[in-house]
């Protein structure tokens, strides 16, 4: 009997099992909530919602409208108001659970750190900003085109494999669907390099689409659920609603 099968079945095993548990430690995927249906949501709606969420204990939720207020279309001062606000917002939040996903939603908002004056946040944004620096090799930003993304069944991952603009092929996890991304399209990723034993792989943490100024995915740790963003967004719409009474 050739004494390498069972050998090369036990690699298997384990393998299977190592991708078992780094899916049972894996962050939460947040996706962000529609900025359209029967209507188109504002920034200054979905902001608003998002404080509703807020204050309901619903964190993965605000998350979700905060990072729909960044990528609402934006058609007045107000609205570029609004979507600053929201990625301070998301700030606020992310620092208090995970450091990778504060660094991608600092990066919204680190112009507004300059500013002398404008928010309280501004050291903790460049701090987190500088990780980028300071963790260089570890926590990177990459673009390219998606060539393509395929599913990793032991840990119910995505696989991503980017092709980057100078040619070269880069290859990171995401810990759940990552649709509507999808292989031929343009992306910005923050990814982060997970070491498992004597394993390593990249893993993501922020993804959107090249040309948004924000997340369309953020991989968080930790975060409280609630109410659903779908309920924030029925409470904003009654409350901006003047009473009609019945004729």
């Amino acid at each position: 009997m050739n004494r390498g099968v069972p050998r090369l079945l036990l690699s298997i095993v384990c393998a299977t099992l190592a991708l078992a548990q780094v899916a049972e430690a894996s962050p939460t995927l947040v996706r962000a909530a529609p900025t359209s249906g029967t209507t188109v949501w504002s920034p200054r709606r979905l902001f608003n919602a998002g404080l509703a969420a807020e204050e309901n204990g619903g964190s993965v939720e605000a998350v979700r409208l905060y990072l729909a207020a960044r990528l609402a279309p934006r058609k007045s001062y107000a609205d570029e108001l609004y979507a600053k606000g929201a990625g301070l917002r998301l700030v606020r939040i992310l620092a208090g659970y995970d450091d990778d996903a504060a660094t991608a939603a600092a990066m919204l908002v680190e112009d507004e750190a300059r500013r002398s004056g404008y928010t309280d946040l501004s050291p903790l944004i460049r701090t987190l900003v500088g990780r980028l620096q300071d963790d260089a090799g570890e926590l990177e930003i990459i673009r390219g085109r998606i060539d393509a993304v395929r599913y990793r069944a032991p840990d119910d991952a995505a696989v991503i494999r980017l092709k980057m603009k100078d040619g070269a092929m880069r290859v990171f996890a995401a810990h759940g669907p990552v649709g509507p991304f999808s292989a031929g399209d343009q992306i910005r990723a923050m990814v982060r390099r997970e070491r498992h034993g004597h394993w390593a792989e990249w893993r993501l943490v922020s993804l959107s689409y090249a040309g948004d100024d924000g997340w369309g995915l953020l991989a968080v740790d930790n975060l409280p659920r609630s109410q659903s963003a779908a309920h924030a967004l029925k409470r904003e719409r009654r409350r901006s609603t003047p009473n009609r009474r019945s004729p």
